[in-house]
């Protein structure tokens, strides 16, 4: 059975977004502004799937009210 992504690492954010769409000092930058959820361990930033989720499913809402 295959569990449910749960974080994403600021890369796999970046994978899962697509080529081009934001970049690493972009995405750290949203992080320390509060503007992305991240939970930090050691070194390693997660971004909580839930919130990917959320914010993509916000994002094509928006393109289809703006047609």
């Amino acid at each position: 059975m295959e569990e449910k992504r749960r974080f994403f690492t600021v890369s796999q954010l970046m994978d899962y977004l697509g080529e081009g769409v934001i970049s690493h000092q972009q995405v750290y930058r949203n992080i320390r502004a509060g503007l992305i959820p991240s939970k930090q361990i050691g070194k390693k930033i997660l971004i909580p799937a839930a919130w990917v989720e959320e914010f993509c499913s916000d994002q094509t809402e928006d393109v289809k009210h703006g047609e």
